[in-house]
């Protein structure tokens, strides 16, 4: 749709809602991507209607006590670093995160049960061990993340110095859902296996002795001897140490985890 279009569109709306022409019985739902320009028309009446309410995506401290709290609803407990690793998987995605947690919980009540004890008529019924923790493990073996094929669309964007592709990349990651951690967990992800795969093709090791010496998907050894083209080992040993150095900036509140990944293209595509 068109700026314009959608700027009528806007202003209808926000003269239906002036002048109560909406039904109550009617859910309005507005989503904007990226940043809320507040000094719209439609946000300043919506903000002023007794039940409007704004959604923000959590951010990483409120996502993962939400976690937290919806395993323990479900009568389950979950290690901190699952927590973690799950927030990175999933990101601000309530919906796959609620399907996640679910999957988490009915796999570990179904794989660690206690003893069966005696229900009604003498019948022997199993007895759930609501206790058994949800590992960082378990996530690893259930928990499919969002981007995982993808990141080879950025790291090519990257290895051609193509910033803009690469912005948009992250961006459009992050309007999805996406969180800015497990964003950087992924490329960090791919950068350590081209310096492992570039060293192995220094030691003139074929693409088969390479996944099996490194146990990296033969499919992954293949895209990479692609991108190393775009790399020589000096570049990636000071990406990687970059990359690590933003990690450690971000989990220590030292940095926004969207800047840092903005400042991470445009200086790996300068």
């Amino acid at each position: 749709m068109s700026k314009g279009k959608n700027k009528r569109l806007e202003d209808r709306l926000t003269e239906f809602i002036k002048k109560n022409r909406i039904p109550r019985t009617t859910i309005l739902i507005f989503y904007e991507s990226g940043k809320v320009d507040k000094r719209k028309k439609l946000f300043v009446v919506l903000n002023r209607q007794k039940l409007a309410q704004e959604f923000k995506l959590l951010d990483n401290l409120r996502l993962e006590k939400w976690i937290r709290e919806e395993v323990e609803k479900r009568k389950g407990s979950i290690s901190e670093e699952a927590v973690s690793k799950l927030a990175s998987f999933v990101g601000s995605d309530l919906n796959q995160m609620t399907h996640e947690i679910e999957k988490l919980v009915a796999y570990k009540s179904i794989n660690h049960r206690s003893p069966p004890v005696s229900g009604k008529n003498g019948v022997k019924l199993p007895k759930v061990n609501n206790q058994c923790q949800i590992t960082k493990e378990d996530v690893d073996l259930l928990v499919k993340a969002k981007i995982d094929t993808d990141i080879f669309k950025l790291i090519d964007a990257l290895g051609q110095k193509n910033k803009e592709r690469a912005l948009r990349f992250v961006h459009n990651q992050l309007d999805q859902g996406a969180h800015e951690l497990y964003l950087l967990k992924m490329i960090i992800w791919q950068f350590r296996n081209l310096l492992q795969i570039k060293d192995l093709l220094e030691q003139k090791k074929s693409s088969y002795e390479i996944a099996q010496i490194s146990h990296i998907h033969p499919y992954v050894v293949r895209k990479s001897i692609f991108q190393l083209q775009n790399f020589n080992m000096d570049e990636l040993k000071e990406i990687y140490q970059g990359l690590e150095d933003a990690d450690i900036k971000i989990k220590t509140g030292k940095i926004d985890g969207v800047l840092a990944l903005d400042l991470l293209a445009q200086e790996m595509c300068s």
